[in-house]
């Protein structure tokens, strides 16, 4: 099918589209950063940064995930002394060997959006990497639209990033 290439902040990213569904292929990502202070009802205590052409904050989430109150523990922690520039904020909750659920609180939105490409990748290699679950990762996301995430590692980067999923939930 038609492979086009998209602009983002992050510089050219190749797509390859097969029938409704598309992969993009992200540049190398450094590893994520070491854990950080959080504070929040029933949140963990440390969450963890890993920049995807944007900052993330990637937090564990022990219980339900979706009675975890975003909109309220989503501003402070976007706000977080360790991003000087914000973060988006991902909640995440380990649902399968490899399988997790990711709720997005973005910023420059300022509030809980359905899915967030960056912050799905960010979700899944920190995920990965800490080994609650094995690439590829399936990402179950608000929008109900599943996405999955591959990458290998080397030289502490993570290349071959991909992130593959339903062509309209992409680019909206």
């Amino acid at each position: 099918g038609q492979n086009p290439v998209l602009e983002t902040g992050f510089g050219p990213i190749p797509a390859r589209v097969e029938a409704d569904e598309v992969t993009l292929l992200l540049p190398p990502l450094p590893a994520p950063g070491d854990p950080v202070l959080v504070f929040g009802e029933d949140l963990p205590t440390t969450g963890i940064p890993m920049h995807v052409g944007v900052p993330h904050l990637v937090i564990f989430v022990e219980g339900n995930l979706p009675e975890v109150p975003v909109e309220r523990v989503g501003p402070p922690l976007r706000s977080h002394p360790a991003f000087p520039e914000g973060a988006n904020v991902n909640f995440v909750k380990i649902a399968g060997p490899d399988r997790i659920r990711v709720r997005t609180y973005e910023r420059g939105v300022e509030a809980e959006t359905l899915a967030c490409g960056s912050g799905v990748v960010a979700s899944a290699i920190v995920a990965a990497r800490l080994g609650h679950v094995s690439a590829p990762v399936v990402c179950a996301t608000k929008s109900g639209v599943d996405f999955t995430v591959s990458f290998r590692e080397e030289d502490g980067f993570l290349v071959q990033v991909t992130l593959t999923g339903d062509a309209r939930e992409i680019f909206s």
